[in-house]
């Protein structure tokens, strides 16, 4: 049982962990920024238990901001915008921006996980078959790295 209590006027929680009518609009609210429905600025800051669970939460969000700033390409921001467009631009099984939108949002992420780990491979392929000649079998040494470079 989650047990409400009025401490100065704000509400405090004492059972942490459960969700019920009372906490659940500020569940919906964390739930809607993860799924990236919502930005962190559009919700209200929660109300914390005491200083030390503050601190944590403001150092997560200092780290979060920090690592945001070092993104300079947009090829490595993972927002869900510029994921749908280069999912949509570069795979082979027929999805594009006109029938992206029938999926849900975890069929969207796991179809977009597939399709990165398909990328590796054929770069993979590439620099393989780029790599060696297939003119004499000799010529391929698959352990030439190891040797010292003199």
């Amino acid at each position: 049982m989650n047990r409400l209590f009025k401490e100065n006027g704000e509400k405090v929680f004492h059972d942490i962990g459960k969700i019920n009518d009372d906490n659940f609009e500020e569940f919906r609210n964390f739930l809607q920024v993860i799924l990236g429905i919502k930005s962190e600025k559009e919700i209200e800051k929660p109300k914390y238990k005491n200083k030390l669970a503050q601190r944590i939460a403001e150092k997560l969000a200092k780290h979060q901001s920090e690592k945001k700033g070092k993104q300079t390409s947009s090829d490595d921001d993972y927002t869900l915008p510029n994921m749908i467009v280069k999912y949509c631009t570069h795979n082979k099984v027929g999805i594009n921006i006109l029938n992206v939108w029938d999926m849900t949002y975890y069929q969207f992420m796991k179809m977009f996980l597939e399709y990165r780990m398909g990328r590796q491979a054929d770069i993979n392929d590439m620099i393989a078959a780029n790599s060696f000649s297939f003119k004499n079998s000799k010529d391929y040494k698959p352990m030439e790295y190891m040797n010292k470079i003199k």
